[in-house]
C-alpha cells in the first residue's frame, strides 16, 4: 500500500499538504496510494446540540432540530463525532451534510484504486481541544473570512461555532475579531476564565493576538 500526501477541500478549494505549506491543486479525480482527505464539505452545517431522546436517535434529532430553525433544506446525512449523555439529554458534536453532496463525495472516494479515509473538517478540529488540561480554553481556527470557535470548559466542548468577516479588508476583519472576542470574554465567569487560546490554520501563519483583545 503506497502513502500519499494528505489532501485537504476546505472552502470550496483542494490543497495538497506538503510538510507545513499547502500547494493549490485542481479537484482530483484519482489519487494514487492511500489517502487521507479532511473536508468541509462545501460548508456544511456543524455544531452542538442538545438533544432529549434515545441516544442511538441523535442523528435523526439533531436533523429535526436544523429543519425547524431553517438550516437544512432537503434529505441531509448527520454525523455524529461525539455524543455525551446527560441525564435524559445528550450533547452531540455533529456535521450536517447535504445528501447529494455526501453522496458525490462518496462516488469520488469510491473511485480510488486504494484506501481513501474521508475526514470530517469538525473532527480534526476538535482532536485539536486539550480535554486532560484543567484550564478553560478557546480555540479559533481561521481559513480565510471564517473563524471557527471552540470553547472548552471543564474538559468539555461547550460551544462551537462560526463567524465570517464580511470581506478580507483589514477592518472587516478586525471588527470580526473583535466580535470573536466579545465571544470568548462572555463565557469567564467568576473564576472560570478562559485561560489558553489556541489558533489554528492551515493557509494563514500570521496569528492575532487575542489575548490583548479579551483581557
Amino acid at each position: 500500500m503506497n502513502q500519499s500526501l494528505p489532501i485537504i477541500n476546505l472552502d470550496n478549494q483542494w490543497y495538497l499538504m506538503q510538510g507545513s505549506s499547502l500547494q493549490k491543486i485542481a479537484k482530483p479525480e484519482n489519487f494514487t496510494g492511500s489517502n487521507i482527505v479532511i473536508s468541509d464539505f462545501q460548508d456544511a452545517v456543524f455544531g452542538i446540540e442538545m438533544v432529549t431522546g434515545p441516544i442511538e436517535h441523535a442523528g435523526a434529532l439533531v436533523e429535526k432540530r436544523l429543519r425547524d430553525i431553517g438550516l437544512l433544506d432537503g434529505p441531509s446525512k448527520i454525523i455524529i463525532h461525539e455524543s455525551r449523555k446527560v441525564g435524559d439529554s445528550a450533547t452531540v458534536i455533529f456535521t450536517a451534510i447535504p445528501a447529494d453532496t455526501y453522496t458525490d463525495y462518496f462516488e469520488m472516494v469510491n473511485k480510488q484504486a486504494d484506501h481513501c479515509l474521508l475526514v470530517p473538517l469538525l473532527s480534526v478540529l476538535c482532536k485539536q481541544a486539550n480535554l486532560d488540561n484543567s484550564m478553560n480554553q478557546a480555540l479559533v481556527f481561521q481559513h480565510g473570512r471564517d473563524f471557527d470557535l471552540l470553547i472548552v470548559k471543564d474538559k468539555k466542548i461547550k460551544q462551537i461555532s462560526r463567524l465570517t468577516a464580511f470581506s478580507t479588508l483589514e477592518e472587516d476583519v478586525s471588527q470580526t475579531l473583535e466580535t470573536l472576542a466579545d465571544e470568548i470574554k462572555s463565557h469567564n465567569d467568576g473564576e472560570s476564565q478562559i485561560s489558553v487560546i489556541k489558533w489554528l490554520s492551515f493557509i494563514e501563519r500570521q496569528e492575532d493576538n487575542l489575548s490583548d483583545r479579551i483581557s
